[in-house]
């Protein structure tokens, strides 16, 4: 499926991450996803969120500098291979760039959910047929 990320620019410091979940938390956003990679002095915080325009707001509205963007979202069963063969390989095969990918595991369904970005979005969701 396609979703909304919101990414977040933070200066890596003590804290600053505490900030910005504090802000959403106190005003009834929800996080249901997500990543930061390591960096040295900036980062990006990237969320997957219950209201993306609301959340949007309300960070703009305390000055941090984000964007939002599309990504896809793609349900892999928990079978060793299944995300090279159904994911990974058709876009490569199809000659679109993976320029990131997170995920995560749902115990409860035995699937693990990836959140994605390619450099073309529209073909790599026909190939996968994301609508």
């Amino acid at each position: 499926m396609r979703i909304k990320q919101i990414s977040v620019f933070l200066q890596n410091v003590p804290g600053r991450v505490n900030q910005v979940l504090k802000i959403l938390g106190d005003n009834g956003v929800n996080i249901r996803g997500i990543m930061m990679p390591d960096a040295a002095e900036w980062g990006i915080l990237r969320l997957l969120v219950s209201d993306e325009d609301r959340a949007a707001g309300i960070l703009k509205e305390n000055g941090f500098a984000i964007d939002v963007i599309e990504v896809l979202s793609y349900v892999v069963p928990n079978i060793p291979g299944t995300l090279f063969k159904e994911v990974l390989e058709p876009l490569s095969k199809a000659g679109i760039n993976l320029v990131y990918m997170y995920g995560f595991f749902d115990t409860q369904a035995e699937v693990a959910k990836v959140v994605f970005r390619t450099d073309n979005l529209e073909e790599a969701a026909k190939i996968l047929g994301i609508s």
